[in-house]
């Protein structure tokens, strides 16, 4: 599970990072946006979470049709992006 994320760019997003509203004071952390492998972003969002960051996927509910069956999935807003802080 690992080596899944030897590839992830790790940059600073300035739309991310600088919020719009002042910070509250003791909150010194910092928000990075993550681009991950294309349908990894729950795989990603979890193994965050297990690591003590916390982290930011929206998701969205779609209906998804086959030939025999209609299935709700959740989705990302943003394929292919986790957004995460680091820990305090």
């Amino acid at each position: 599970m690992e080596k899944i994320f030897v590839s992830l760019a790790l940059y600073r997003s300035s739309a991310v990072s600088e919020p719009s509203t002042p910070e509250l004071p003791g909150d010194s952390r910092r928000w990075y946006a993550i681009r991950i492998q294309s349908k990894l972003e729950g795989l990603a969002s979890a193994t965050l979470r297990g690591k003590g960051y916390e982290e930011f996927l929206p998701l969205y509910r779609s209906r998804r049709r086959w030939s025999d069956r209609v299935k709700q999935l959740d989705l990302p807003c943003s394929p292919a992006t986790c957004s995460a802080a680091s820990p305090s």
